[in-house]
Formats: structure tokens, sequence, C-alpha cells
């Protein structure tokens, strides 16, 4: 089964929902913002994912809801990370409005090796947001491999060159092993991790003791 790598899900309610997978700061406050724009949703929530049964997160589900953000607690109450389709499920079972989940153009061609992945392209609506090399929808080549419902988002793509959380992991880790070994005197500091995540949240990682 091909990972899915969701430690971030990204709901908006009252009038429709949508769901996205990330958690470094830029790509889901950018695509949130962007979401809310062109769809005009009426909230956002944060909900992390529960711990990962295929792969070891050493950071806790909780932690990774900054404070300043509502947050729902599905997949924490539920112990483990809930598999895409069915987390949908749920939360279409929850509630009466529809529900969207937004994705990268890159990940599409691994959909059918998720968790019911014939499910969640036969029975989820998707909104798809274009990324630079996967412009999916001008190959012939991997076009059955698009969810049967979906919205395409084709000129978004600056903001989905995303910096994945393990370039934040491992920069984090680099410093620490530099101070550790005596090639920097200093702590961990912004400029080392700076345009991947905010102060606020470099700061809520060194308090936390994350990572």
């Amino acid at each position: 089964m091909q990972n899915e790598l969701r430690f971030w899900v990204v709901v908006s309610i009252l009038q429709r929902f949508h769901i996205f997978k990330q958690h470094n700061n830029q790509s889901i406050f950018q695509l949130a913002a962007e979401t809310l724009n062109v769809y005009k949703f009426d909230a956002v929530w944060l909900v992390p994912c529960g711990d990962r049964i295929d792969k070891n997160v050493r950071t806790q589900g909780i932690h990774r809801a900054l404070d300043i953000y509502q947050v729902s607690d599905i997949e924490i109450k539920n112990g483990e990370m809930i598999p895409t389709y069915h987390l949908m499920k749920k939360l279409e079972a929850s509630f009466s409005d529809k529900f969207f989940f937004v994705i990268g153009s890159d990940l599409i061609p691994t959909l059918n090796q998720w968790h019911e992945g014939e499910k969640l392209l036969q029975e989820i609506d998707f909104v798809i947001f274009n990324r630079i090399g996967y412009e999916i929808m001008n190959d012939q080549d991997k076009k059955h491999l698009l969810p049967k419902n979906y919205e395409y988002q084709e000129n978004y793509q600056s903001l989905l060159g995303m910096i994945s959380s393990t370039e934040v992991r491992n920069r984090i880790k680099n410093t620490k092993q530099e101070i550790s070994e005596g090639n920097q005197s200093d702590n961990l500091q912004f400029h080392d991790v700076a345009g991947l995540i905010t102060k606020g949240t470099l700061d809520y990682i060194k308090r936390n003791s994350l990572y």
C-alpha cells in the first residue's frame, strides 16, 4: 500500500468542506487561503492525524496542531491514522454538507495504490491543484488515473512548489548535530529554517522539544 503521508487535514465547514494533506507552513496556509478564496469556504479547521501504524512518526499528533488554530481531534480520539477513504466517509456520515479532497497533481498517479484506492477514486470528490512538472491533464498516458469526480485548478503552480516536512526536520536535525559537534555555538535559530516555517512555529517546536 502506498504511504499517504498525511500529517495535517484542513477542513472548511458550514457550507462545504475540503481536506488537504501536508503540514509545512507554506503549503497548508497558502493553499487554505487560496481554496477559501476560490470556493468561498466559511472556516478552516486543522485535524492532526493519529499515530501511524505504517510509519514511525516521532511527534505526537496533538503537537502538530499549533495552538492558534481550531482543531478537530477525530483522528487523535481514534488512536491512529484513519485512511483517507474511511476518514472522508466518517466526515460525510457526521455532517450533511459536501466534502472535497484537495490534492496536488503529483499524487494522482499513486491514488489507486492507497488504502481502498479504487473506492477513493470512484466515490470521493476531489479538487486537484496543478504542480510544476506534474501537468497530468496534458499527459494522455496518465489521464485515466484521474478520479471520477474532480475540479482542476491549473493556474496554481507557484504556491504548490511545496517544501516537505522532511526538509524542515532535516534542517533542524543537521543544525542540532553541528551544535553538538561544536561547529555552531548558538542554539537553533530562525535563520536555520527561514523560508520553511514561521518563527512562531519554530518557537513551538523548540518549546515542545519536537524533532
